[in-house]
């Protein structure tokens, strides 16, 4: 199939349309909650790109296969990179991005770096951005090492706000592949979650890439050249 992006009439508003090629198309538009945050991922011994930029919001549109069709309505997150991605800075990490709506979303991010954790992402707390101080995943995996389950994840601001996430896994799909990494294929799994927060209901993803080689602590405990 192919896809096809348009922008809107501002910054946070996206057209997207997908033509499966078997008779399936979806048509859905992407409206940010906010304008784009700026994210640092070149911090300290991280080195995912020397910029970067996301929002958060609502998607609304259609699923069409032949002549039947269904109104699509979720939470959606769009975000753009650019410089030179250096993922052995990052041999393992974890992204939560949940949605309840525009007065209520979070997008955090643990990522492992050869110097220690690096906590990064904001909360949308009632249109005011708190970026965070403290990312606890909480993430189980299953037992063959690559799939998100289920979490219970805490994550703190700069601000003091604290919030508790509770996450089911409803499904899982791998992303990377060659090209990725400057001296190695990459792979990680999303898992499309639903998440609940102080008894409400919401949506998103949790991200789990996995360690890609030996931590150098660990080949120091070990003896391992």
């Amino acid at each position: 199939g192919a896809g096809r992006f348009v922008t809107g009439d501002t910054i946070g508003e996206l057209l997207h349309d997908i033509d499966f090629g078997n008779g399936t198309r979806a048509n859905v538009t992407y409206n940010a909650y906010t304008d784009p945050v700026e994210l640092d991922f070149d911090e300290g011994a991280l080195k995912l790109g020397s910029n970067h930029y996301e929002s958060m919001g609502s998607i609304q549109g259609k699923l069409t296969h032949k002549d039947k069709s269904i109104d699509i309505q979720g939470w959606g997150w769009h975000d753009h990179s650019w410089g030179v991605r250096t993922f052995t800075s990052n041999p393992a990490g974890r992204w939560i991005f949940a949605a309840f709506g525009d007065d209520l979303a979070i997008s955090a991010f643990n990522l492992s770096t050869p110097a220690g954790s690096v906590e990064i992402g904001y909360v949308l707390d009632n249109g005011v951005i708190h970026p965070v101080s403290a990312v606890d995943a909480g993430v189980t995996v299953s037992d063959d090492g690559t799939r998100p389950m289920r979490a219970d994840s805490t994550i703190w601001t700069r601000s003091g706000r604290g919030y508790r996430l509770q996450a089911e896994i409803l499904g899982t799909a791998l992303t990377g592949g060659p090209g990725w990494a400057e001296d190695s294929a990459y792979v990680s799994t999303d898992g499309l979650a639903r998440f609940e927060h102080a008894g409400r209901i919401g949506g998103g993803l949790i991200e789990v890439s996995n360690p890609r080689s030996i931590h150098e602590d660990h080949k120091t405990a070990l003896g391992i050249p």
